[in-house]
């Protein structure tokens, strides 16, 4: 009998034990507590906005182009640049980010489905964009569209030709285009539709002019002229000519309009800043402020 009770005891003291100590963590967030209203994936993707910002640095691009002559050669026109031993950009941390965020946010079940839809939309921008600027920085890349793991075979997958990974991003673009709510429906300062229709314009205009200047060539793709984007180039950008919403900033002064549109410290309400960024300036981060 006493060994019963002993063991009624012990059984009962560890699933007390069990009980205590699968806990969700008080201080920090979890999968368990997280991910469950369109506030937290909007919480989530807002870490990603800083990346558009990017390094602004007027004297480095323009060292780039044909404004300036720059003391020394620039490595990338002068073509002298050597691949390095390590980084130079290939890291892929957040892209898996993002694909995490695609992933985990299908959970997501509590808040106005449109919202969830729209930040959802942001996701598959931001994807693209993060693969737009490794195809201008080594072309041939991996695609990946899962969260992959230390062990996951596909991280070993070979480099896909640089007109296959513009095609993802494309049909990304096109993913956010029919999930974004229109500009009118949010700030300036958060993606949109229109905005996304305009970074299309641009990725398909980049690709169509590579193609077409680099055909015949070791940096081009074989049997492709660029016509292809070239055409999604215009159909986008007609679609947002098209946007009754959407007005060049004019004030009757064409020979002051352009100064005056780009000396403003605010585009809030200006109707052609369609992604614009507003720095605090007491928070000394910067006083830029400007459309895409």
């Amino acid at each position: 009998m006493k060994s019963i009770i002993l063991i009624l005891i012990t059984g009962v003291f560890l699933v007390s034990c069990h009980e205590v100590l699968d806990k969700t963590p008080l201080d920090e967030i979890t999968e368990k507590t997280f991910w469950k209203s369109s506030t937290d994936i909007e919480l989530y993707i807002n870490g990603f906005y800083p990346m558009l910002r990017g390094n602004v640095n007027y004297y480095s691009n323009d060292n780039n182009s044909d404004n300036m002559q720059p003391i020394s050669p620039d490595d990338v026109l002068n073509g002298t640049r050597s691949v390095p031993a390590t980084g130079g950009g290939w890291n892929w941390n957040d892209i898996r980010e993002v694909n995490y965020f695609l992933e985990i946010s299908q959970k997501v079940t509590e808040g106005n489905q449109g919202d969830i839809n729209h930040f959802l939309g942001e996701g598959y921008f931001f994807r693209a964009f993060l693969y737009f600027q490794k195809v201008k920085q080594f072309g041939d890349v991996p695609w990946y569209d899962q969260v992959l793991n230390i062990d996951s075979e596909e991280l070993y997958a070979p480099r896909e030709k640089r007109n296959v990974i513009v095609d993802h991003i494309i049909e990304d673009l096109d993913q956010a285009i029919a999930n974004l709510k229109s500009l009118a429906d949010v700030s300036a300062n958060r993606i949109s539709k229109e905005s996304a229709l305009l970074f299309k314009s641009r990725v398909c205009l980049y690709e169509g002019t590579w193609e077409k200047y680099h055909a015949r060539t070791v940096f081009g793709v074989e049997g492709s002229n660029g016509e292809k984007y070239l055409n999604l180039a215009v159909q986008a950008s007609e679609e947002l000519l098209n946007n009754d919403e959407l007005q060049l900033f004019s004030t009757g002064d064409p020979s002051h309009d352009y100064l005056n549109l780009f000396g403003m410290d605010d585009l809030t309400g200006i109707s052609e800043a369609i992604l614009i960024e507003t720095v605090d300036p007491t928070q000394d981060l910067g006083t830029w402020t400007g459309p895409t």
